[in-house]
């Protein structure tokens, strides 16, 4: 029988890890050598490891399988105080995220994925109360059906004021929806949004454009948004729009004239990447793209490739 290994054996090998470049791989290591600490001493390996893992990456900062597993079943996690990302791609329910919103040791999270969850309404109004999720800055949400009811509380919620990426793919929210979060008083830094297959329309685009809160947008995903040619100009002429380097409106009706106009929108000189797949492109309209004297020179190329 292998004899168990000492205290200061795992301390040492803690220590190379932590001082060695961050990497995936590293973290997983850490994460299997703190479950092999011996109970007795466990408390000295962790403080070791809080006190220097901050020039660690949050998104390399992965929460392990199993402490999740405690969570979702009301056990405290001490271990989770170490993790900056919980990722969870399967269905947790509507009670899931009540359990992981009233863990209090998911308090230092910054990025979280709870994609094709499951969660519903009342799973997103439970992490938009939590004051556990208060320092997120990316929050993906896609394929839970919240609705317009739940993007208002994500939008009412004081907790959610760090966020700077926001994914709501595929939710059913609608025109309210876009509008709550047009007027939030707290979701006010983002950079990124994501907001397709939603049906927000012209109207919750109208809301959008409007809303100094789109003003640090630099990526916007709309695509399959129910947008037409009066959503997508409302954009484009918005002041809030000039920051953009990436617009991808693609399988809305947008239609010829309005493609055209696009091609000439001041607010659009800085885009990289401008995506109008299924948006009825004609081949005057690929013209007028290709041949903009305002779109960046990405953009034109990626337009001339379709002449």
């Amino acid at each position: 029988m292998t004899p168990p290994e000492s205290a200061s054996a795992l301390l040492e090998a803690l220590r190379e890890l932590l001082h060695a470049s961050p990497s995936a791989r590293s973290w997983r290591q850490l994460c299997a050598l703190l479950g092999r600490w011996p109970e007795d001493s466990a408390q000295v390996g962790f403080d070791y490891a809080e006190a220097h893992l901050g020039r660690w990456p949050d998104s390399l900062r992965g929460a392990d399988a199993a402490w999740i597993e405690r969570a979702l079943v009301g056990e405290p996690e001490p271990m989770l105080r170490l993790a900056r990302r919980c990722t969870i791609n399967r269905n947790i329910g509507p009670e899931g995220a009540r359990r992981l919103a009233a863990c209090e040791d998911l308090g230092q999270l910054t990025l979280m994925s709870l994609s094709t969850a499951a969660i519903g309404l009342e799973g997103v109004e439970a992490l938009a109360a939590s004051p556990h999720m208060a320092r997120l800055t990316s929050l993906n949400l896609t394929h839970n059906g919240c609705g317009d009811a739940g993007m208002a509380a994500l939008a009412a919620s004081p907790h959610m004021a760090r966020l700077e990426h926001l994914d709501l793919w595929n939710n059913a929210i609608g025109p309210e929806g876009a509008a709550s979060l047009a007027a939030s008083a707290q979701i006010v830094g983002l950079g990124r949004l994501q907001l397709g297959a939603n049906p927000i329309g012209d109207a919750g685009m109208a809301a959008l454009a409007a809303s100094p809160n789109l003003s640090q947008v630099t990526e916007l995903s709309l695509p399959s948004c129910d947008i037409g040619p009066e959503g997508a100009l409302m954009l484009v002429r918005s002041p809030f729009a000039a920051r953009l380097r990436h617009l991808d409106l693609s399988f809305n009706a947008i239609e010829e004239d309005a493609l055209i106009e696009l091609a000439s929108a001041p607010s659009l000189a800085r885009a990289r990447t401008l995506s109008l797949e299924g948006c009825g492109l004609t081949p005057t309209a690929i013209r007028a793209l290709a041949w903009s004297r305002t779109l960046s020179e990405k953009v034109r190329e990626d337009f001339r490739a379709m002449i």
